[in-house]
């Protein structure tokens, strides 16, 4: 979505929205008529010529939250005992 096209898209909705004050019918109206203008997807801004789509896609797990640190817990490793030969 270009700047201009962003900008009509905020201004409509400042102008519009029924919480703002708005015609609520208008927005109703109006919004998917926006909406049917803006691109579906973010390939749609990036040139068909263009070397990054035809990398491949790796998408990487990260644990995060409790799960992390229970698996660092887990992870840490305690020094060795000495051994117990008299």
């Amino acid at each position: 979505m270009t700047r201009q096209e962003r900008t009509a898209y905020r201004t409509f909705v400042r102008a519009h929205h029924p919480d703002r004050g708005g015609d609520h019918t208008a927005f109703v109206e109006g919004l998917p008529r926006l909406r049917a203008a803006a691109p579906t997807s973010c390939t749609a801004l990036i040139a068909d010529d263009d070397p990054r789509l035809d990398c491949p896609v790796i998408v990487v797990h990260r644990r995060q939250g409790l799960r992390l640190l229970l698996d660092v817990l887990r992870n840490i490793r305690r020094p060795p005992a000495p051994p117990r030969v008299r």
